[in-house]
Order: structure tokens, then C-alpha cells, then sequence
């Protein structure tokens, strides 16, 4: 038994022992949440739940009294590692992120990180998502904001959706027809800049147009943003990129951007290794909470 197998029974607990909610709410599958639970029982061969038809309704005389000392002990572990982390004036905190999220919410978490840990070094280390997640892997960086698709060797929050666009300048042909998107036909069309292919989401842009049967036709591939919007605008070029980039790009008086038909989606994860868990605790909770008031 560790800590989170603690916050799972009381999360459980809270939501009325419905264990969808419960794994929706807390980022985990349903089939891992529901082995964990009864773990906790075959562990110490105890009955904490009471079942109807194999479903949990409740909880037993002895559920009842692990679920208050477990709220004890969540609570005090909390008081200890804010405790420690008070004191702790050589921490650091090592965050990777692909330059083009840099520009997003991203930056506005990283921001309001420095103001609640002002005793932790932050650190920024700004790659592509596929040396990231060799990073974290590693154990090189503690977190990184990346858009890829979860799997079991790192654990994934999801922080924010997002949108993959078409930016152009504000006079080019494509912004001025009478349509609201942009069809990839028509992306491959124009001249084309793209993110370099260490870039998670040039990966993810390339397969999108392969799934409609089509090349990614492009001419120029940069991981600088600067030199990405700079090229559109000398060159009437098109480049494909995060929505939420927008308010924080160069020139950006200058620019225009369309949706892609068919669209693409993301979703940005805060993605941390499983062997971390401890360290990053405090400030995984953090996030948690900026992303809870700031309604990202």
C-alpha cells in the first residue's frame, strides 16, 4: 500500500464508491482503479466494502475506520511534504516544453508556479516531445507539457485541448476565401513551413494528413517559431501550429489563422514518470489547482 492507493479509497469513497467517476476524476483507467481497490483488501485479507451483486455500495464497520484514519494520514502527509519542501532552498524543479506550447497556458501554469514555490529553482527546457519524453525517461527533467498519446511508462494529466491550425498573413488568398476552414488539399498547396521532426507535433500533423491519404508537402522545417511566423509573413507561406500559440507569437498583428478540415485535435498532457511520484507531489498538486482556478 502507498500513499495514492490511499487517495484512490478515499476518492472512491467521495464519489459514492462509483468507480467511472472516480477513474475519470483522477486520470486512471477504470480496470487499474478497480485492481488497486481490491488490493487493498487481498493485501491484509479484510473486508473494507460492502457489495451487491459484485458492485461496492458501501463501506464496513472497519471500512469506515480505515477511510477516517486514511483521511488522517493523506492530511499528513500533505502537512509534511509542504513541510519539507519550506526548507528546501537548493530544489529543482526541471520542466520541459516543446517550444510551440511555450507560447500557451503553459507558460501562464510556469508563471504562477514561480509565485506559489518561490523557494524552488525552476528550471526550462525547451525541446522537442520526443527528447522530452527520453528526459523524463532518463530521469533528466521531472515534468514536461507534451501532446502525445498516453501510455503505461508515464503517467498522464491531461491539462488543456487545443487545436492544430493554419497561420497565414492577413492577406493571403486562403484567408480571404468565403470559407471558415482550410482544407489539407489546400494547405498542401501553398508554401508550406512546419516544425522540425523532433517535434511531437510535426509527428502528429504528418499522420493526420496521412490519414487522408496525403504527403505532408513541406518546404521548409524549423524549430523556431520566430523563423516559422517571420517566413509566412516574407513568403505569403503557410505554417501549422497550436491555436492557443496566437496571443503569445511574433507579429502576430499580422496574422491570420483557419481551422483544418478535417480537424485537429490535442490534448495537452502534464506527463511525469511513475518513479517520481513523491518528489513532484506538491507540485503536481499545484497545477492541479492553477488549472482549477484559472479554468484552463
Amino acid at each position: 500500500m502507498n500513499i495514492s492507493h490511499l487517495e484512490y479509497f478515499i476518492a472512491l469513497v467521495s464519489n459514492d464508491f462509483n468507480i467511472t467517476k472516480t477513474a475519470q476524476l483522477n486520470y486512471i483507467s477504470q480496470p487499474a482503479l478497480s485492481k488497486i481497490i481490491n488490493s487493498l483488501e487481498a493485501l491484509y485479507d479484510v473486508e473494507l466494502f460492502i457489495r451487491q451483486n459484485r458492485r461496492i455500495v458501501g463501506l464496513t464497520a472497519l471500512g469506515y475506520d480505515v477511510y477516517s484514519l486514511s483521511l488522517q494520514t493523506l492530511e499528513a502527509h500533505h502537512t509534511l511534504l509542504n513541510y519539507l519542501t519550506s526548507f528546501s532552498k537548493k530544489e529543482e524543479l526541471k520542466i520541459g516544453v516543446p517550444p510551440p506550447l511555450l507560447p500557451s497556458y503553459v507558460s501562464n501554469i510556469i508563471l504562477e508556479l514561480f509565485n506559489r514555490h518561490p523557494q524552488m529553482q525552476i528550471s526550462i527546457i525547451e525541446e522537442g516531445g520526443v527528447s522530452l519524453k527520453q528526459k523524463l525517461h532518463s530521469g533528466e527533467i521531472d515534468i514536461a507539457f507534451i501532446a502525445t498519446t498516453p501510455n503505461d511508462t508515464l503517467n498522464y494529466i491531461p491539462i488543456f485541448d487545443d487545436e492544430i491550425v493554419a497561420y497565414m498573413e492577413h492577406t493571403h488568398i486562403l484567408n480571404h476565401n468565403q470559407k471558415n476552414v482550410v482544407t489539407l488539399q489546400e494547405v498542401n498547396s501553398q508554401v508550406l513551413c512546419t516544425l522540425g521532426d523532433t517535434y511531437l507535433l510535426s509527428r502528429i500533423i504528418t499522420k493526420h494528413f496521412l490519414s487522408q491519404k496525403l504527403t505532408l508537402n513541406s518546404k521548409i522545417k524549423s524549430s523556431s517559431l520566430k523563423f516559422l511566423i517571420g517566413y509566412c509573413l516574407r513568403f505569403h507561406a503557410i505554417t501549422l501550429l497550436p491555436t492557443s500559440s496566437f496571443s503569445n507569437l511574433p507579429n502576430k498583428n499580422q496574422l491570420a489563422y483557419k481551422p483544418l478540415s478535417p480537424p485537429l485535435n490535442l490534448t495537452i498532457y502534464m506527463c511525469y514518470s511513475k518513479n517520481n511520484e513523491v518528489k513532484i507531489a506538491p507540485i503536481k498538486n499545484s497545477i492541479l489547482q492553477i488549472k482549477k482556478e484559472f479554468a484552463i
